[in-house]
């Protein structure tokens, strides 16, 4: 009786069902009623205004029951509550009857949007929009309400429209009617976007940053007239919100709140979705699936270098070339699946603060083992705000197969697993590549952090590459498979030069490991601060280098005192260079010339641009 089957036929056939029925009778002398209810009815995507298929399901009490009406509800994306602007029971069934039944049978606790649609407001001569306004501030699940009127055909495609719109822009998850303010989520995710925007992390939001957001999240431009109306709008509201240096966070949430409030609620929605946000407000960050195959190794971009290195000036705020914990923190602020500081794995300065060069190299060492991680959190972190697309982030190297038969690489970050016996020193080795002593080692707190790789830059004939250290323990070392082995570059055989059973463990490890499955190896003396023991051996360490061409004698290490770089760069070079192992570097040999010099002319490019950026 509220007309609720009229709307629907009126909407599709522009026509008031009556009329038509009415002209037949007339003609034909055959009564046609309108039906009690309408069959569903689809209207394509490209006659709607969002561009989206609708599916308009009507129910009639007479022909089917409460059960399928429930099953209706859960089905529905959104619910028209129809009721007869002629007759106050059915406005007063809205809040006694029918509201009450949505909510009951809602799914898991989720509201289902709902339109409040006030029909034949040709026979009425009063609105009665101040009594629905009230049930509306009562329901927060009530989008909107509308009067129209299907005989005249009035406010039909605005009432599905505002169905469409309570869909697709809900404003239940953005507003709090009763107390006229965004809701705690949608403050902290628009929180979250400000600080990305922020691109000089100033508390502010200035001109240049402003028509920037326009763009990206509108792909249009805002002239500076324009500009200025927004901003002397959101000062009449709140004279805080806009102050010389620009837009302040209460100034941008101000300038929300005042899009919700006029109905503009959609472009509140197009800046949620721009960042990630879904209807609900949880942050979607899932990065589109990365295909590393075996082989293959995962490495930062340029342009995920470029985004990193400025990220972490935006945050140094008092330029020590260190994040504090409170920088720390605020640089990762807008992400809210921060990742765990592992100061034990990159370069920390003396208080245990990451600095520039550990931050790089963290991101360096978790692009190389969790590259879909990586990027997830780069888009946590609003790399997308600068570059579009995610996967720009990440380059995936060719197989290393590749570069061994090519004798060259264009790869800079290379995994090289240290083995060796129980107690030689494996750790400090590690740890060594921070440039930290023995006393710095022993007071490292092991079991907060784990140790089990450290991560940092070193010079291979003037050029920077990052080595990757991955600590094996003596236990697994003689199981590891060909699979695990072929992941690594290169291996550091250790043995405690004082101990005269170690070299054999490393000795059985690249014979009976390693030469199969043609890794590269370095063999490292540790301890060399102390008096050498002769080894427990047939060979001596000086021989079995040179039997098997692993250089002329073993590289020495301590960390005492001063730890060199010598052996982490002699290390990276046989990661580098594996086509070089064992070769003697004699006049007459020039093979090995030239795969080093092409090698070098290649990662030219990638080390100036590293110049560019640390300056």
């Amino acid at each position: 009786a509220v007309g609720k089957t009229s709307l629907v036929l009126a909407l599709v056939s522009e026509e008031f069902p009556n009329i038509v029925s009415a002209i037949i009778q007339l003609l034909f002398e055959v009564k046609l009623p309108v039906p009690p209810k309408a069959e569903e009815i689809t209207i394509p995507a490209d006659i709607t205004p969002e561009r989206v298929p609708t599916q308009i399901v009507d129910f009639s009490m007479s022909e089917q029951t409460e059960d399928q009406l429930v099953s209706e509800i859960r089905q529905a994306n959104v619910v028209c509550v129809v009721y007869s602007l002629i007759d106050p029971g059915s406005v007063d069934s809205v809040s006694s009857h029918w509201l009450p039944l949505l909510r009951k049978h809602r799914q898991a606790d989720k509201p289902v949007p709902v339109v409040l649609v006030g029909n034949k407001s040709d026979a009425s001569e009063r609105s009665q929009l101040p009594t629905v306004l009230k049930v509306m501030n009562s329901y927060p699940e009530v989008e909107t309400c509308i009067e129209c009127s299907a005989k005249l055909l009035h406010n039909l495609s605005e009432t599905f429209w505002f169905a469409q719109k309570a869909v697709l822009y809900p404003t239940f998850q953005l507003y709090r009617p009763d107390d006229k303010e965004l809701t705690v989520q949608c403050r902290t995710a628009l929180t979250r976007i400000f600080r990305i925007c922020d691109l000089d992390n100033d508390g502010y939001m200035n001109d240049r940053e402003l028509e920037l957001f326009q763009r990206r999240c509108f792909r249009v431009p805002l002239n500076p007239q324009s500009l200025e109306e927004v901003k002397q709008a959101v000062k009449r509201r709140s004279p805080e919100g806009v102050l010389p240096q620009g837009l302040t966070l209460k100034g941008f949430l101000q300038l929300h709140q005042m899009f919700v409030q006029k109905g503009r609620h959609e472009t509140t929605w197009a800046v949620l979705r721009r960042f990630g946000y879904d209807n609900d407000l949880r942050l979607c960050v899932r990065a589109p699936p990365l295909r590393v195959s075996q082989g293959c190794s995962a490495e930062l971009s340029y342009s995920a270098w470029h985004f990193l290195s400025t990220l972490f000036d935006r945050h140094d705020c008092d330029r020590d070339g260190c994040l504090s914990p409170t920088e720390l923190q605020s640089l990762f602020a807008c992400c809210p699946m921060t990742p765990a500081h592992a100061p034990n794995c990159t370069e920390t300065n003396a208080l245990g603060w990451i600095t520039r060069s550990g931050f790089l190299s963290q991101w360096v060492l978790l692009t190389y083992l969790e590259p879909s991680r990586a990027l997830e959190l780069l888009v946590c972190l609003g790399y997308t705000y600068e570059f579009e697309n995610p996967l720009s982030a990440v380059q995936v190297t060719r197989e290393r197969r590749l570069d061994l038969d090519k004798r060259q690489t264009s790869r800079t970050v290379f995994l090289v697993k240290v083995m060796g016996a129980k107690k030689v020193g494996k750790t400090c080795f590690l740890q060594g590549l921070l440039g930290r002593n023995l006393q710095y080692i022993c007071t490292l707190n092991r079991t907060q952090t784990p140790v089990s790789f450290t991560c940092a830059p070193v010079s291979v004939y003037g050029q920077e590459r990052h080595l990757i250290l991955e600590e094996v323990d003596h236990s697994r070392a003689e199981q590891l498979s060909p699979a695990e082995l072929h992941e690594c570059d290169a291996a550091a055989l250790l043995y405690d030069i004082t101990d005269p059973d170690s070299f054999k463990f490393i000795a059985h490890l690249y014979l009976n490991l390693l030469r199969p499955n043609k890794i590269p190896a370095v063999l490292v003396g540790t301890k060399s601060d102390q008096h050498e023991t002769p080894q427990y051996y047939p060979l001596s360490a000086d021989e079995f280098c040179a039997k098997y061409r692993l250089g002329i004698k073993p590289l020495k290490f301590t960390c005492l005192d001063r730890v060199s770089t010598d052996a982490y760069e002699k290390v990276a070079a046989a990661a580098n260079y594996p086509h070089l192992k064992g070769l003697p570097l004699s006049h007459n040999d020039y093979t090995w010339k030239l795969g080093l010099a092409a090698t070098v002319l290649a990662g030219f490019g990638f080390v100036a641009f590293r110049h560019v950026i640390s300056r």
